[in-house]
């Protein structure tokens, strides 16, 4: 009887030892999906057709030209594989005429916004009168980006494009002088939104008009006449 109950007790702790061993063994982690990632142009472009997105490819400049709408953006953003300079840039083009006489105030503004954004990319291509936003990321050392990485900072550059829009409009138009931009793009930010746009309807045989410019214009036209000239606020 005495043996029994020495087995038994033996039996119970050579148990809990087993549990102790077992609750001190560390878990294996749960294996992670790889991340996908962009190491080529041809890569890069097989992404954007997966996503649906439309584009052109020109395959000797290594870059793509995705159409592009945001805000007050209607028009193109290039994304060019520079591998041989180990950069990929993102490139949005920010549809403004500039009038000759305020081509000097823009260019000063674009230096001093630079100089005091947190991401420097404001641009102006002399040669096809061009004005952008680029946003450009290194290749090396690794040699690619993650998916992810080329869709937010595809994003981004579209949306830093039309939030710059504004100030850029207000400076080329004379409404903000250059020292005057960074002051008025903060300030522009920090405020809430006013509307923007057009909005038309046909009424008792006239085509009326309601235009909300970005400097808080509002016009009113029948018929392409101005009828109304006034300002909205926003409180």
């Amino acid at each position: 009887m005495k043996s029994l109950t020495l087995l038994l007790s033996f039996t119970c702790f050579l148990g809990l030892i087993l549990q102790v061993s077992q609750a001190q063994e560390p878990k294996e982690d749960p294996p992670t999906a790889p991340v996908a990632v962009i190491s080529s142009f041809e890569e890069l472009e097989a992404l954007i057709t997966r996503d649906g997105v439309k584009h052109e490819t020109d395959l000797e400049s290594q870059y793509i030209a995705c159409p592009t709408q945001k805000g007050p953006i209607d028009s193109v953003i290039v994304v060019r594989w520079a591998m041989e300079d180990g950069v990929a840039h993102f490139i949005q083009i920010i549809p403004l005429e500039i009038p000759a006489n305020r081509m000097a105030a823009v260019e000063s503004a674009m230096i001093r916004m630079n100089h005091a954004y947190p991401v420097p990319g404001l641009g102006y291509n002399h040669g096809a009168a061009t004005m952008y936003f680029r946003f450009t990321v290194p290749l090396l050392p690794q040699g690619f980006l993650t998916e992810g990485e080329v869709r937010e900072y595809f994003s981004y550059t579209v949306n830093q494009a039309a939030l710059l829009y504004y100030t850029m409009e207000a400076v080329a138009s004379g409404n903000v002088e250059p020292e005057d931009a960074l002051t008025f793009h903060n300030a522009r930010l920090s405020a809430p939104a006013p509307p923007t746009g057009s909005y038309v309807k046909e009424l008792n045989g006239s085509t009326w008009t309601l235009e909300f410019s970005p400097d808080n214009t509002v016009r009113l036209f029948r018929d392409k006449a101005v009828a109304v000239l006034s300002s909205v606020t926003i409180e």
